[in-house]
């Protein structure tokens, strides 16, 4: 029940925040760019079949996938219904609506389907799973033989001025734990996998802006059972401020993969 209620509270999170997502997903859209690059890299070597995306969010990823596979069948799928809808909206107004996309809410960490996509991409959301590895192993097994499974997220590193600052301040750190690139692999064992990295640098007047800057993506809730009472934030925030009156600097670590299934 603990799984179900943290689902929950991640779909309410985003679908609350889908009017401010594209204005503050800085992260997200660097995570979609590798991942266009690599589908459009990669578009002429992909079996014949459906591409399936998992956390489609507001559709920067999704618009790019329906220019590069206008003629196949796109799934675009999302925990969050009001995500759904401003991807769908991206897409028609962008010109790229066709009879062969479908939408639907899906929780794509209990995907179960084997076989039958020649694509899956998971942008930004692998993090979320419950299961890691198990949500990627998952992935890999819905892809045909010699499938492609995409995916990027914020690697083990990412935010880590935020954690400096707790263990300066003395508060508890509400981030969530993020993974790491050999968990990743491990997960896709007897899958070929490349993996890139890139460094996603973000600046803020103060920290209340970098905590806002989470907020209106809807990624900004614990789903590790930390949480810092209102006193903890203000010390928080007011002692990070004082030890960098310039500005806050925040890193974010973007991991991404094409991983092809063998056969």
């Amino acid at each position: 029940m603990a799984e179900l209620a943290d689902k929950q509270r991640i779909a309410a999170s985003f679908s609350r925040h889908s009017s401010t997502y594209d204005t503050h997903a800085a992260e997200q859209l660097a995570g979609s760019a590798e991942l266009v690059a690599y589908a459009a890299h990669y578009a002429a070597d992909i079996a014949p079949g459906p591409v399936l995306e998992i956390g489609c969010g507001t559709g920067f990823l999704s618009a790019e996938l329906a220019a590069i596979f206008p003629d196949r069948d796109l799934e675009f799928t999302d925990l969050s219904s009001a995500m759904l809808a401003h991807c769908r909206e991206r897409i028609a107004a962008a010109g790229r609506a066709r009879p062969t996309q479908r939408y639907r809410v899906l929780d794509g960490d209990r995907l179960d389907v084997e076989g039958r996509y020649a694509l899956v991409a998971a942008n930004f959301v692998v993090h979320w799973f419950a299961d890691l590895a198990g949500g990627l192993g998952r992935m890999a097994r819905a892809l045909q033989p010699g499938g492609l499974l995409l995916c990027a997220y914020p690697g083990v590193d990412s935010y880590r001025e935020w954690r400096e600052q707790c263990l300066r301040q003395g508060v508890p750190c509400s981030a969530n734990l993020l993974p790491d690139r050999a968990t990743v692999a491990a997960a896709l064992a007897g899958v070929a996998i490349e993996q890139g990295q890139r460094e996603v640098r973000l600046r803020f007047a103060c920290a209340r802006e970098f905590f806002g800057h989470l907020q209106r993506t809807g990624a900004g809730i614990s789903t590790r059972g930390v949480t810092s009472r209102p006193g903890q934030l203000r010390r928080l925030i007011r002692g990070w401020d004082e030890h960098c009156p310039d500005g806050v600097d925040i890193t974010c670590h973007v991991h991404y993969l094409a991983a092809r299934k063998e056969g």
